[in-house]
């Protein structure tokens, strides 16, 4: 038996309460995998039978464990989700925590795009769909499937030698010469939105790590000749001098005389 985090042994469970609605279901809608007609009951003995957030019940001739599963989990969706998948009577797949258990399944391109895909009930479903998806065609590919915000897959198939972790766990890959070039590379793959790096690896080696101090970015200050101050953004304090160095960073300003990140001086003019 499988619970939505994925192939965990759990005790037996009732599913929701309620009783059971009548009607007729055309369909299991996206990504619900075969099935064809559902009718809701649970008088007319059908082996696959789930039971949804909302106290519905709902009945498949499906005899396969994961078309049952995948049929009539997707079929709750209107429904707040599954709570309990039966097959002969034997518990299929059980919820973790509490409804609804519809959570939003991402898959992340190589370039750093974020495709949201339906809804999944499962983490393992959502993982599948996400490989088997073409929604990163033309964008290297997928990097990293999440269910719920958690990374379920995640794979080095793209291009590129550098790969950055953003704090809101996207993945981007891309070109670069060297570890130092990786990371001052890091500093625009995750801007102020993303919450900065969470990790930076050149060649598959890990070169920088957040160690789970998300918002990564700190206040990088570099003070210039003529009293001005320049203010930006930065995850680590090499990355900051060598940002503020770069070019003219004063803009007219003077030299720099000196860099601060996060309130200690990293920089002063020789």
């Amino acid at each position: 038996m499988r619970t939505s985090g994925g192939d965990r042994l759990v005790s037996h469970e009732g599913g929701a309460g309620g009783a059971a609605q009548t009607g007729s279901l055309g369909g299991a809608g996206d990504g619900a995998g075969g099935g064809g007609g559902l009718s809701i009951s649970t008088s007319d003995g059908r082996a696959c039978l789930a039971r949804c957030c909302d106290g519905t019940t709902l009945e498949s001739d499906e005899t396969e464990p994961l078309a049952c599963e995948r049929t009539l989990g997707y079929a709750c969706a209107d429904h707040g989700g599954p709570v309990s998948i039966f097959l002969e009577a034997d518990l299929l797949w059980s919820a973790e925590g509490a409804c609804p258990t519809m959570k939003g399944c991402v898959a992340n391109c190589c370039n750093g795009a974020l495709m949201e895909l339906s809804p999944a009930f499962d983490g393992a479903l959502c993982a599948a769909d996400g490989q088997a998806s073409t929604t990163c065609d033309g964008m290297g590919g997928v990097a990293q499937v999440t269910f719920g915000g958690e990374a379920v897959w995640q794979e080095l198939v793209c291009a590129g030698n550098c790969e950055v972790v953003c704090c809101d766990t996207a993945v981007m890959f891309g070109p670069a010469q060297s570890a130092t070039e990786c990371e001052l590379r890091a500093a625009g793959a995750c801007p102020e939105p993303t919450g900065g790096p969470s990790l930076v690896a050149f060649d598959h080696s890990l070169v920088w790590s957040a160690l789970g101090q998300c918002p990564s970015l700190r206040a990088c200050r570099m003070g210039c000749g003529d009293g001005t101050d320049v203010v930006s953004l930065q995850y680590q304090a090499k990355v900051c001098i060598g940002d503020c160095l770069a070019g003219d960073g004063c803009a007219g300003h003077g030299d720099p005389q000196w860099i601060y990140f996060d309130g200690d001086q990293v920089w002063k003019a020789p």
